[in-house]
């Protein structure tokens, strides 16, 4: 753990870049789909072994507790709302930018988060059923001995490089709070701040290394919640009532007033096509469904908390 932090971690938290981590990316997917690939195999192979026992029902749900919890993990996909805020700066100008990354958003959420999770917990679940442990390298895959040994490795080396791309969204937050009179040596300020993170992250894991899953659901319950279910929907509700400062721009009168009150409100709010029908799709798109995750995020984070 402390050599992977020396060795892969810090070094690739070294970039001033967001994305020149994109290689790293690509090697950590490939890595991935190899987990996945094993699992989705493995069981199929050994013809579900626990849902053709009865030990897991294929569609059912046998615990809130347990479904909270995943919920709460499976926020972990949305966390890269957070991580492409500092990428904005690093994309083409305009809306080809703001294209790019909204689509690239989707991919990554809609397509390759949910695939992985689900293929992976549901296969690795049909394989072991409630002996499937919440760190799923724990159970034996590859017939275990070096292959399993490789296997394990890699998804280290993946973890590993997963880290810098969350520490790189941390840390630009953490250099807009810092006055700049305070660190006027933006290299130092780099290492001292990246630093700090990766140190604090390492002590956690040293002092819990065999209870990844329970931080992941802590973690997943909190600071996620908040970040991906919490204050988007709260932005998107301010902004669609017009209830944000940021729509406020200033409207000056004459070159000549500089210190003019007067506002020109910018507006969120999509024109509406006339008639009934289209009144009620936008009730059900701007206003139900972004409360109903709401709903969703905060009960499914108290319920993963109360039943850990």
């Amino acid at each position: 753990m402390v050599l992977a932090t020396a060795v892969v971690i810090w070094p690739l938290c070294l970039v001033s870049r967001l994305r020149q981590l994109e290689y790293a990316g690509m090697v950590g997917t490939v890595i991935v789909l190899w987990l996945v690939g094993v699992t989705v195999v493995e069981a199929s192979i050994n013809d579900l072994p626990a849902v053709r026992d009865g030990e897991f029902a294929a569609v059912g749900l046998s615990s809130i507790g347990l479904v909270s919890q995943a919920v709460s993990v499976f926020g972990f996909a949305f966390y890269i709302q957070p991580v492409i805020m500092p990428l904005l700066e690093e994309m083409p100008a305009g809306q080809l930018g703001v294209k790019l990354t909204s689509y690239s958003t989707r991919v990554v959420v809609l397509v390759n988060s949910f695939v992985i999770y689900g293929l992976t917990g549901f296969f690795g679940a049909a394989m072991y059923g409630t002996s499937t442990e919440s760190n799923i390298l724990v159970n034996q895959w590859l017939g275990g001995g070096v292959a399993q040994g490789i296997l394990n490795l890699s998804m280290t080396f993946y973890l590993a490089m997963a880290l810098p791309m969350l520490e790189f969204p941390t840390r630009h937050t953490i250099d807009g709070w810092i006055p700049e009179r305070w660190a006027t040596n933006k290299r130092l300020r780099h290492l001292v701040v990246m630093t700090t993170i990766v140190v604090f992250c390492l002590v956690i894991a040293v002092a819990w290394p065999a209870s990844s899953g329970y931080i992941l659901v802590v973690t997943g319950a909190t600071g996620v919640c908040m970040v991906s279910y919490i204050i988007p929907v709260v932005n998107h509700l301010l902004l669609y009532y017009s209830r944000s400062k940021i729509q406020k721009l200033r409207k000056m009168e004459n070159e000549r007033d500089p210190e003019s009150k007067q506002f020109q409100l910018i507006v969120y709010r999509k024109e509406r096509k006339p008639g009934t029908i289209w009144y009620i799709v936008e009730v059900l798109r701007e206003i139900f469904l972004p409360v109903l995750v709401l709903a969703v995020g905060i009960f499914c984070s108290v319920a993963s908390l109360t039943t850990l």
